[in-house]
């Protein structure tokens, strides 16, 4: 049986670093549509070149298994790794959303997936599904909710309760292997949606 999680204190550094990719958008901010797709294409580029060539060849170079031999989870060794899902995924969310729509959820999956694995590994004593917790996924909601209020305080607040709740259960119910994808293009689909009807 393939063990998914690291031991805590290499998991703890791997959402620290995980929590940083919320610079990404916070820069969306500031900047506009043709110069942060580039950026995220060259970021998803480099990522990928390291991603797929780490365990043949740079993770024979001191410095990159320094970098990434702590935070990798026995199941990317030799597949595709979060951050690399993730990138995909503030990639898609950029190119078919515009920048009210991706940014929230991009700050969602960087803040909010590190939170729940960081309360759901010290806190958490209700096991739910795909080995995360109850504890996890309340932290995920408050503050999936606390982002939303931030960028789209104009929505009525029972339905960034609404739409909190429903990115948590995404979260719960995407395999930890998945979840740095499906989180944001998942939140991204539904505040297009919801956004048509207001």
């Amino acid at each position: 049986m393939i063990i998914n999680f690291l031991p805590y204190n290499n998991e703890i550094y791997r959402k620290l670093i995980h929590s940083t990719s919320a610079l990404i958008p916070l820069l969306y901010i500031f900047i506009n549509f043709k110069v942060f797709i580039c950026i995220i294409a060259l970021a998803l580029i480099i990522t990928l070149c390291i991603n797929l060539n780490y365990t043949k060849y740079l993770s024979k170079i001191y410095i990159f298994k320094k970098i990434f031999g702590h935070v990798l989870r026995p199941y990317e060794i030799n597949h595709l790794w979060g951050s690399s899902y993730m990138l995909i995924g503030f990639f898609f969310i950029t190119l078919l959303f515009n920048k009210y729509i991706a940014i929230p959820a991009m700050l969602i999956t960087s803040i909010s997936d590190s939170l729940a694995a960081v309360f759901g590994m010290k806190y958490g004593q209700i096991k739910v599904i795909n080995n995360k917790t109850l504890e996890g996924l309340l932290a995920f909601i408050i503050s999936a909710y606390i982002i939303l209020f931030l960028f789209l305080n104009n929505y009525p607040i029972l339905l960034l309760y609404f739409i909190s709740i429903i990115a948590g259960l995404i979260e719960l119910f995407t395999p930890t292997k998945f979840d740095n994808i499906s989180i944001p293009i998942g939140i991204a689909v539904i505040l297009y949606i919801i956004s048509l009807q207001i």
